[in-house]
């Protein structure tokens, strides 16, 4: 008989794959390296609302999920929106807390 524990080891490495396979998806649909550095290694990558709002814009569509890979499923089904860019995980950042990024300064 197997438990819970056991179904989720078997489980978890298909749903890491899963994931990983959409993000690399979707990232690489909307360029696959930081409009800002140019980095193109997928570990720093994410995405990035254009023109803000990015929090009141998955509260709404995902409604409560905080999941990533629910929002590269929703571009994916929504024919991958313009609204969307690739940022690294720093120039998304800095943007986000001083409003610029300093690549760009």
């Amino acid at each position: 008989m197997q438990t819970c524990k056991n179904v989720n080891k078997k489980r978890k490495p298909k749903m890491k794959a899963y994931r990983n396979g959409l993000k690399l998806k979707v990232i690489n649909h909307y360029g696959g390296k930081c409009d800002c550095c140019k980095e193109k290694r997928i570990e720093f990558l994410c995405l990035d609302h254009k023109d803000g709002g990015g929090n009141e814009h998955r509260r709404t569509i995902l409604k409560n999920k905080s999941h990533g890979h629910a929002l590269y499923r929703w571009i994916i089904k929504n024919g991958y929106p313009k609204m969307f860019r690739v940022l690294c995980c720093n120039c998304n950042q800095s943007i986000g807390l001083f409003g610029y990024c300093p690549h760009k300064r």
